[in-house]
């Protein structure tokens, strides 16, 4: 953890789901959420089929296939799951809907303005991951 800038190193307050909503993004480019109605933030969410349990068991097989994901918090609708770079932190929510069969996601960058993308790209091939398997 040395390496992580210690802007990046605290926790935002605002992560979770509030009636079903995960945060919005701020105003900069470096966040993405499918409940976004900002276009260059918006994302898809991911389609499950069958539960929402057998969903978040499959999505965490996936994450845990990658050495920069670390789980932070788990519930039984929700993932809130650390992704870490040279010095950067990136947080990435996962919204189990059970009414919608959908997975909602929002990743962030915790500091800077511009991720060049990092956020989107990570999401879709979470996504691409996931619809793969389904």
């Amino acid at each position: 953890m040395s390496w992580i800038l210690p802007a990046a190193r605290k926790r935002p307050s605002n992560l979770g789901v509030k009636d079903g909503v995960l945060s919005a993004c701020p105003s900069t480019p470096n966040c993405v959420s499918s409940q976004s109605t900002v276009a260059s933030q918006k994302v898809e969410p991911i389609p499950f089929q069958g539960s929402p349990l057998a969903a978040k068991l499959e999505l965490i097989n996936i994450l845990k296939k990658d050495s920069r994901a670390t789980i932070i918090t788990e519930t039984d609708d929700y993932l809130h799951v650390e992704y870490r770079a040279l010095v950067f932190i990136d947080d990435v929510e996962f919204y189990f809907s059970k009414e919608e069969s959908l997975i909602h996601v929002r990743s962030a960058s915790r500091v800077g303005h511009s991720d060049m993308g990092a956020n989107k790209r990570r999401v879709l091939a979470i996504s691409s991951a996931f619809s793969s398997r389904q």
